[in-house]
């Protein structure tokens, strides 16, 4: 045998993560090991406040469960994996952007969104797999 390396297929990739268990391990698929008690009040309620006076949306701030929960950012006492959150920030956005209308002639009407589904779940995704999560930033959405 010979000792050298030699590129694997993403099929051949894919049945070693299966065979070793590890891809049910994948980022997007952990549960958070963070609770409720582990968000920082203070910056939480800077940021509902803001939201609620800009009119993004009508919480207003009582305490932290409550907040969270009411944003459906928790499972219980943990928050929800990453995944979770790309999903309610794509909800967002999607209900914050401006969608054309065309009838084609049929009863049915077909809604366009000014920017594409699948670009806004790419950019949503990208903002969380290429986070520097030691930065202590937060991903934000700002719709123009």
């Amino acid at each position: 045998m010979a000792d050298e390396d030699l590129p694997m297929s993403p099929e051949e990739i894919t049945n070693l993560l299966l065979k070793s268990g590890r891809e049910g391990n994948r980022w997007e698929n952990l549960v958070s090991d963070k609770s409720v008690d582990d968000v920082d009040e203070e910056l939480l309620k800077k940021y509902t406040v803001q939201a609620h006076d800009d009119g993004r949306n009508a919480i207003t701030y009582t305490d932290k469960k409550t907040v969270l929960n009411q944003l459906e950012l928790t499972d219980g006492d943990k928050l929800l994996p990453a995944l979770k959150l790309v999903d309610i920030a794509e909800s967002y956005i999607k209900s914050n952007i401006h969608w054309k209308v065309e009838f084609t002639g049929t009863l049915q009407r077909t809604e366009i969104p000014e920017i594409p589904v699948d670009a806004i779940r790419e950019a949503l995704l990208n903002s969380f797999c290429h986070k520097d999560y030691s930065s202590g930033e937060s991903n934000e959405v700002a719709i123009y």
